[in-house]
């Protein structure tokens, strides 16, 4: 009884030695298949990788800026432009930054407390960047 195997035509289960003989050279037929195609894979994947230039990957950090309440402080979480710098106050508007204001000189995340503003009155806290690319007023939750 023999019985096909896939599409190469490999037969098992003869007892002919005619069909044995026809098992092995097909099974052999099968493996050197094999073989041609990793060995092409292999030339083609190099002469592709061979024909590329040189990868370039660029990333545009642009600045950014969260206001957060928290209790007690504000936190900002900041990311400034080269060279710039900014401010952070209470205000019932955000027209102009008084002298006292809070100054960042460097992107990172900042806890300030809130103590340290005049928040009577403040309905905002207001930053902006000196080079004009970050603004924000957040509005102030009342604290019990």
């Amino acid at each position: 009884m023999s019985s096909r195997l896939g599409q190469f035509g490999v037969t098992t289960g003869s007892s002919s030695p005619a069909d044995a003989s026809a098992s092995r050279r097909a099974a052999l037929s099968v493996r050197l298949l094999c073989a041609v195609i990793v060995l092409a894979t292999l030339f083609c994947g190099t002469a592709v990788g061979e024909s590329r230039g040189a990868a370039s990957l660029v990333l545009h950090v642009a600045p950014e800026l969260k206001v957060v309440q928290l209790s007690g402080m504000l936190q900002v979480k900041i990311r400034l432009a080269r060279g710039a710098t900014a401010r952070l106050w209470t205000a019932d508007d955000c027209s102009a930054a008084p002298a006292n204001s809070f100054e960042v000189r460097a992107s990172g995340i900042y806890n300030v407390p809130l103590r340290q503003f005049s928040t009577a009155t403040s309905g905002y806290a207001c930053v902006f960047s000196s080079d004009g690319q970050l603004r924000s007023a957040t509005r102030l939750l009342s604290l019990p």
